[in-house]
């Protein structure tokens, strides 16, 4: 396809119909093999694609994809598939009628192929800036194809620009904007649908055992998604603060030089000029350790990033685990999709694998960032107590040079102290940073869609009641109850077929 006949296809369009600003979309998923090929999927998907769903099981992922998409776009994406990470990304199918919809779809390896689950976008903004960019670095791709460039010259050259032209709208990389855009999709989506969009059920089953318990899952996850939004908010004080502190330090090492100068040239002084000597060299050591906190800083803030994304990973794949249910009330229907929903139930048991691992990292990215603030904090009593321990020493003394030298030690002082304050604070909401949360319920949660997939179900866990999940109740920790091991099974082998195809610029 020439450049001129893609442009002239339209972005987006109007299926499936627009809906209300407050109203949330049902989510589709498909599932493949590792080539790629299709082997499951549900109706939201059928509907959106506008194929039958005999022509889609068994046929590439490919058939559709958008010609408009840039290949460096799915370089990256394989990038991360293949290192055995999800991905996120906005993406423009093309349906069977030529008609186009945009959707934030999001893929997961699995032990037998990959899952991707499709929300139709509700921050449009968020979608249309990257549909600027993928028209940019299309051209750009069609350009150098047609300068008769290498295919793969020609992907790696659009996956180059796509990250530039993040870089220009704030983002360090891909993943960064993909942490961000899926934690924003999933806060704006669950705030259009306070609750699961998957239906209470009144008849009992084990389709109702596994809507309850995505509901119960969706609900815990909520507060887990808002702390990690928190969390960020927290790491930006952090560094706006500590970012003020160099430009103090340093006004505090020229005061303390100047001082050690003037105090030199009198005699009667010697003796209290190695306090403020003292005190130089420990602002200099103060200044060392600001230097190193950016860098944690910035661990920090990627962990933090990451978790939002795992939580809003968890929030997709709970509500998609109990949407697929609540169409399968009957005995019969559950047990023919039964492979789709312990595929859905191995992605969820995997986003809490993750997350736990993730908070407890947090955790100790944070303390080791609150270690320094402290020791930052710590080395400042020394040289605060020195410049006090100095002002002490010319009590008494009515002198021309002393009368002149104290209004600049006492402004030393106050900026000393409003310093320690500072640091004091920062060093407790570093503490709070990253705090694990309980995971008793959730872990119940996931246990309970398990027990309902089984052949013989064990004895049901019934939902939390109110008291249950009071704090007191979450903090006795259940140390024996483990999440359900799903990821047992063969390594998985990286999807070359699929990903030529899709990295292709002149795949179907």
């Amino acid at each position: 396809m020439s450049n001129d006949t893609w442009l002239a296809t339209p972005w987006t369009s109007d299926l499936p119909a627009p809906r209300s600003p407050d109203d949330a979309s049902p989510l589709a998923f498909v599932s493949t093999d590792q080539s790629g090929r299709i082997t499951d999927l549900n109706d939201v998907f059928v509907e959106w694609t506008r194929f039958a769903r005999s022509r889609l099981l068994g046929t590439p992922h490919s058939v559709v994809r958008h010609p408009g998409m840039p290949a460096g776009l799915f370089r990256l994406v394989w990038q991360r598939l293949e290192a055995g990470q999800p991905v996120s990304a906005y993406l423009q199918n093309l349906p069977a009628d030529g008609n186009t919809y945009t959707a934030l779809v999001t893929i997961s390896p699995t032990t037998d192929g990959y899952l991707a689950v499709q929300q139709r976008p509700c921050r449009p903004e968020a979608a249309e800036a990257m549909q600027k960019i993928y028209t940019s670095v299309r051209a750009v791709e069609f350009e150098a194809q047609d300068e008769g460039q290498p295919i793969e010259a020609v992907v790696e050259q659009g996956a180059a620009l796509l990250v530039d032209l993040l870089r220009q709208l704030g983002f360090s990389s891909f993943d960064e904007f993909m942490w961000t855009a899926l934690a924003q999709e999933v806060d704006e989506h669950t705030k259009r649908a306070p609750g699961p969009l998957t239906p209470v059920m009144s008849e009992g089953g084990r389709a109702a055992d596994i809507v309850a318990a995505s509901r119960d899952l969706a609900r815990e996850l909520l507060p887990w998604s808002e702390q990690q939004a928190e969390l960020l908010q927290t790491w930006g004080a952090l560094s706006k603060t500590l970012v003020s502190l160099g430009p103090t330090m340093k006004e505090a090492k020229r005061a303390a030089d100047s001082l050690s100068q003037e105090i030199a040239q009198e005699s009667s002084f010697h003796a209290m000029r190695l306090s403020i000597t003292v005190w130089a060299s420990m602002v200099t050591e103060i200044e060392n350790v600001i230097a190193d906190l950016p860098n944690d800083l910035l661990r920090l803030r990627q962990a933090c990033a990451e978790t939002r994304f795992w939580t809003g990973l968890g929030q997709i794949h709970a509500e998609m685990v109990g949407q697929v249910a609540a169409g399968l009330a009957e005995a019969e229907a559950l047990e023919a999709s039964r492979a789709a929903l312990v595929r859905l139930c191995h992605t969820l048991s995997h986003d809490f694998d993750e997350l736990i691992w993730r908070m407890e990292k947090n955790s100790g990215l944070a303390a080791t960032v609150a270690e320094r603030i402290q020791s930052l904090h710590d080395l400042m009593v020394m040289p605060r107590d020195l410049i006090e321990n100095w002002k002490a020493m010319t009590d008494g003394r009515e002198d021309e040079f002393v009368t002149r030298l104290l209004p600049e030690v006492d402004r030393q002082l106050s900026l000393a102290d409003e310093t320690l304050t500072l640091l004091r604070n920062l060093a407790q909401q570093c503490q709070t940073i990253a705090v694990v949360q309980p995971m008793d319920i959730a872990r119940r949660c996931v246990r309970r869609v398990q027990w309902a997939l089984e052949d013989e179900p064990a004895t049901p866990v019934a939902p939390m009641t109110e008291a249950q999940a009071q704090p007191s109740w979450l903090e006795d920790t259940v140390a024996a109850s483990g999440l359900i091991d799903f990821t047992a099974g063969e390594e998985r082998s990286p999807a070359t077929s699929w990903a030529a195809i899709l990295a292709s610029p002149d795949a179907p």
